[in-house]
């Protein structure tokens, strides 16, 4: 991603009425620029890879998140504003000095925003082959549970640790109901956001992988049979992929015929 873009103006933009700058001292850029380096840093190694394929639109938003994680990182280091008591931020109508509960909130604000915005730079992500084809894309495609949102704090605590979950289930459902194939294929189309990718049978296996995962009311093996089990009567509506789960999975789910063998007209 370029980041050329930001200087004191943009960083003003991002985070209004917060940052002041008087004549003289080191500009505002310059002392963000280790943490500005480093938030790149971070938001390639962990959600877009070091790839330069963003167009405009999508590059500002990831330089967005930069400004943001650089900001929120370096406020413990930075003198927002200098007042006779010391640190201190921009109120509406004044400068006031800033408690270290005012300081933690705004920061905690700030990582709370900076969440938001990076779920939906992956949404945007998704539509770049380049990036599904990286290692970051790989490793976010690889779930049906692609979306950060999908986490929920209160049973696990972080989405790699959800997603090591929701692998595990899709694993099972793709050996037991679907087949790889099948699988695969609705995966993909999913995580690629193309115009197909909300079809309905994609959407109902990602349902069951949402709901198998947070359940906690039951065995996994008989939550997987109770939402796979309409999803295999839903197949035969599609005919195209009727077709590529009967050539893997069909035979397993087709009854054997009985065929009376026993002669003679009784039988104890």
């Amino acid at each position: 991603m370029k980041i050329d873009s930001i200087d004191y103006d943009y960083i003003r933009k991002s985070i209004p009425n917060v940052i002041l700058e008087v004549e003289g001292e080191i500009p505002l850029a310059d002392k963000l620029a280790p943490w500005i380096r480093s938030a790149k840093d971070w938001i390639e190694s962990e959600y877009i890879g070091p790839d330069d394929f963003l167009n405009e639109a999508d590059n500002a938003r990831a330089i967005y998140i930069v400004v943001m994680k650089a900001f929120a990182d370096a406020v413990p280091s930075l003198d927002l504003v200098v007042t006779p008591t010391g640190f201190g931020v921009v109120s509406t109508d004044s400068v006031a000095p800033a408690s270290k509960d005012r300081v933690n909130r705004l920061v905690e604000s700030i990582r709370s925003q900076i969440d938001a915005e990076i779920d939906t730079l992956l949404e945007f992500c998704r539509q770049y082959p380049e990036w599904r084809s990286s290692e970051r894309g790989k490793y976010f495609c690889a779930t049906f549970l692609s979306s950060i949102r999908d986490c929920r704090k209160m049973v696990f605590d972080s989405y790699d640790q959800m997603r090591r979950q929701a692998m595990h289930v899709e694993s099972l459902m793709e050996e037991r109901y679907f087949g790889h194939n099948l699988i695969t294929r609705l995966r993909d189309e999913y995580n690629s956001r193309k115009p197909y990718a909300y079809h309905d049978l994609a959407q109902q296996v990602r349902s069951a992988v949402l709901d198998v995962v947070y359940r906690s009311d039951a065995t996994l093996e008989n939550a997987l049979w109770l939402y796979c089990r309409p999803i295999i009567e839903m197949i035969g509506r599609y005919p195209d992929y009727y077709d590529i789960w009967h050539d893997e999975m069909g035979s397993r789910f087709q009854p054997e015929r009985f065929n009376n063998n026993i002669k003679g007209s009784y039988f104890f």
